[in-house]
């Protein structure tokens, strides 16, 4: 899933009926962009739903203005989202032939 700012808000329910049910055939990977660190919608939900249910769901925000002062002290991913989903994809070793992507937001 890769969204930009509020584009999260229909992942959220998504990401909410999965854990409410139990979900075990799949595994969402959250990638969520914004320029700025306090732009972040539901971004404590989530960081607190993926370390409760790491096998389920990893969340990985990125910022793409990481030198400026509003993003003082941020210590997470830096780029724009749609600039490093391949990075992410690699790195988890998610298979074009198992794997479904979800976008919305703002490109």
């Amino acid at each position: 899933m890769v969204a930009t700012v509020t584009g999260i808000a229909p992942f959220v329910s998504m990401l909410r009926h999965a854990i409410h049910r139990g979900e075990r055939r799949f595994r969402f990977v959250v990638l969520q962009g914004a320029s700025y660190q306090d732009e972040f919608a539901y971004r404590e939900k989530l960081e607190a739903a993926s370390a409760r249910h790491p096998e389920l769901l990893a969340y990985i925000p990125t910022v793409s203005h990481p030198g400026e002062e509003r993003n003082r002290g941020w210590a997470s991913a830096t780029g724009r989202v749609n600039t490093v989903v391949e990075e992410h994809v690699e790195r988890l070793g998610l298979p074009a032939e198992s794997t479904a992507a979800y976008a919305c937001g703002r490109a």
